[in-house]
């Protein structure tokens, strides 16, 4: 049994969450016949490294075993040139997947906006059966996403905010692709920073080495610090040390399940948290306190 929060429970329960999804929950669908999972970080750049020259590969693959991921990505994509679109789609762009059961508990938590980081489309695929098609899907590109920090009590949206593997060219992967979301859309931040400052993040699918959680941690540390912890749903094989740095630095709490190898307790931590969410909102409802 997971230990959820009164400040879980409360944003979820008032609509004022935002679940962001990392790597890790995709692999909790199910690949069809002849397909796979989408590979994580890591085994993304062994990969790709091992279609480089000797004198990159060797360079890549180093960076990687020291966890430098977007060194060694930016390295990877320079050397590869107009063989990077193919070293992406082959590992992102041809998964049949099967959405699970995460998905849907995440979808039933109600919330109206939900983001991730993943270029797939498991959960996108997931919120689109479920929405009956009514979920609308953005990106950091688009030009209205003013209207996300304004909120809608009727509009589900799935923010993806290191674009989609629909357009390779928009994915953020790279070092200098990370400067480049932070100088020329200045647009996506203002908004990136007003919805964490006005909902609780609730981290779902990233270990605390998480590359993508760290950098989206480190750009609304100034915004957010003050207003509130957001929060790590993660196992309880993850640092200890990492998680008091984190809650120092950035105001992170963490959320433990036991683990395993596959992860199985976390739906049913999801699944925990809208059983609570949703017995929360019946008492503000009787109570006359939305």
């Amino acid at each position: 049994m997971v230990r959820w929060s009164d400040t879980a429970i409360e944003a979820v329960a008032r609509r004022r969450a935002i679940v962001v999804l990392g790597a890790g929950s995709s692999m909790h669908s199910t690949p069809e016949a002849g397909s796979t999972r989408p590979p994580d970080w890591k085994s993304f750049l062994l990969t790709a490294a091992d279609r480089l020259g000797r004198g990159p590969k060797r360079e890549a693959k180093k960076l990687v075993a020291a966890s430098e991921y977007l060194s060694a990505c930016e390295i990877i994509k320079s050397h590869l040139g107009a063989d990077w679109p193919n070293a992406v789609d082959d590992a992102f762009g041809n998964q049949r997947l099967q959405p699970g059961g995460l998905h849907t508990q995440i979808y039933g938590l109600d919330l109206p906006i939900v983001m991730t980081t993943n270029f797939d489309k498991v959960y996108q695929s997931a919120a689109t059966r479920l929405s009956s098609s009514t979920v609308k899907v953005k990106t950091y590109r688009d030009q209205d996403l003013g209207l996300l920090a304004k909120g809608s009590s009727t509009s589900r949206v799935l923010l993806k905010t290191h674009g989609s593997i629909d357009d390779i060219g928009s994915m953020i992967f790279t070092r200098s692709d990370y400067v480049r979301l932070r100088t020329e859309f200045p647009l996506f931040q203002r908004v990136l920073s007003a919805l964490a400052v006005t909902n609780t993040l609730i981290f779902v699918g990233c270990g605390l080495r998480d590359p993508d959680m760290i950098l989206l941690l480190e750009d609304l540390a100034a915004a957010t610090m003050g207003f509130g912890k957001h929060i790590c749903i993660t196992d309880s094989k993850q640092s200890t040390e990492l998680e008091k740095v984190y809650n120092d630095c950035f105001g992170l709490e963490c959320i433990r399940y036991k683990y395993d190898p596959i992860h199985s307790q976390l739906p049913v931590a999801i699944e925990q948290l809208q059983q609570l969410a949703t017995k929360r909102r019946s008492e503000l409802a009787a109570a006359a306190l939305w």
